[in-house]
């Protein structure tokens, strides 16, 4: 059945068997004879074909799991599932795993890892930590310093969204030792980025703005490192001026970015223009950063709020109300504060504030963005 997909979608994309074989790291004969049904690919090879010629995973897995029948392959699809965004798929293949009798203990540890992965992606923290636990406990037995390091990663990022913030630096310092003792100088960026996130919620703009730049570097070849720089600007924002934070956004507009981060530079460019006084500019980019699909509601939420402030500062009454209704009408979690900016404009412009203000407590320019609607309320520009 998969030679048979395999074949359609190689045609249709107009692609010549020669050319994926040697992507794949096959022989012409090799893939032909996978595509006659006639020979079987390993589990990686044969992840690597679907994603070559973007087989969706729907079309395959159920076949996948009528014939398989050992752990490892189902750990690996599993995983392929995951990274990908296929959630109902990879509950299914987790499903057959966890139905499992007598899970080899040798395995144990990457039950637990797929099983977390599977939790804290689909929005369980609570759960996925406890699977995360169990995955290092299990790591912590191995003698891979590598399985340890991601062990440990996973088991920080789990951890921060919990919001067991001191346990969450811990694990990623942990994992950040591991990694180079494991050789992968690299991964290294990673711990180090999710640290310097971590301290920048805390208020440690001096310690972050050193961890983002040894991030920086240990990704410097990655599209993550937009993500180091960005979090660069926030500090020498926090530490200098806004000036300083914009002058170093500004080095980040020429690059080639998904729309995740287009999103998020447009974004913080119109926080900082706001900072600086220029409204005007500040309200183009918080416009620009909601052109962008794909994004969280989460993030979506957060440059309403900051629109809708922007606003109101600037008197356009008409528009902040069309944005607080966005705002309203936008399904999915909110951050705290920025249920509770709009809830502070809805008494400046007269309207019903929402039911349940939640408490909010921040260092980052929420805080700044509070006080600011909170002194446009007690300034009684409106009666």
């Amino acid at each position: 059945m998969f030679g048979d997909l395999l074949r359609q979608r190689r045609i249709e994309s107009g692609g010549k068997i020669s050319q994926l074989a040697a992507a794949a790291g096959l022989s012409r004969q090799h893939l032909s004879e996978v595509e006659a049904g006639k020979r079987q690919v390993g589990i990686k090879t044969f992840l690597r074909l679907a994603d070559l010629v973007t087989v969706p995973s729907t079309a395959w897995v159920g076949a996948f799991l009528d014939n398989e029948t050992r752990l490892l392959p189902l750990l690996h699809v599993a995983g392929y599932l995951i990274d990908r965004g296929d959630y109902v798929s990879a509950q299914l293949v987790l499903e057959r795993i966890r139905s499992m009798p007598n899970t080899s203990r040798r395995y144990q540890g990457h039950v637990y890892h797929q099983m977390g992965r599977y939790l804290f992606e689909t929005g369980h923290q609570r759960p996925a930590l406890r699977w995360l636990r169990s995955a290092y406990r299990a790591a912590a037995r191995s003698s891979d310093p590598h399985a340890r390091a991601v062990a440990a990663y996973n088991l920080g990022l789990s951890l921060m969204s919990a919001r067991y913030l001191a346990r969450s630096l811990a694990a990623f310092d942990q994992a950040n030792i591991m990694f180079r003792e494991s050789g992968r100088l690299d991964k290294t960026g990673y711990a180090r980025l999710h640290k310097a996130n971590l301290l920048t919620e805390l208020g440690s703009f001096r310690e972050a703005l050193s961890e983002y730049r040894r991030a920086a570097f240990a990704l410097r070849n990655e599209a993550w490192s937009f993500d180091c720089k960005l979090g660069e600007a926030i500090c020498l924002w926090q530490l200098n001026s806004p000036a300083a934070g914009l002058r170093k956004l500004l080095t980040l507009t020429n690059r080639n970015l998904d729309s995740n981060r287009c999103a998020k530079l447009h974004h913080n460019l119109g926080v900082l223009y706001r900072h600086l006084g220029d409204l005007e500019r500040s309200r183009h980019h918080l416009q620009e950063a909601l052109q962008y699909d794909g994004r969280s509601p989460a993030s979506c939420a957060a440059t309403l709020a900051e629109l809708c402030l922007n606003q109101v500062l600037s008197g356009l009454d008409a528009e902040a109300l069309h944005t607080k209704d966005r705002f309203d009408a936008l399904l999915g979690p909110k951050e705290p504060q920025d249920v509770l900016t709009l809830a502070i404009l809805s008494k400046v412009l007269g309207t019903p504030s929402p039911d349940g203000i939640p408490t909010v407590g921040c260092h980052d320019d929420y805080e700044q963005r509070l006080t600011a609607a909170l002194s446009l309320l007690l300034s009684a520009r409106r009666t």
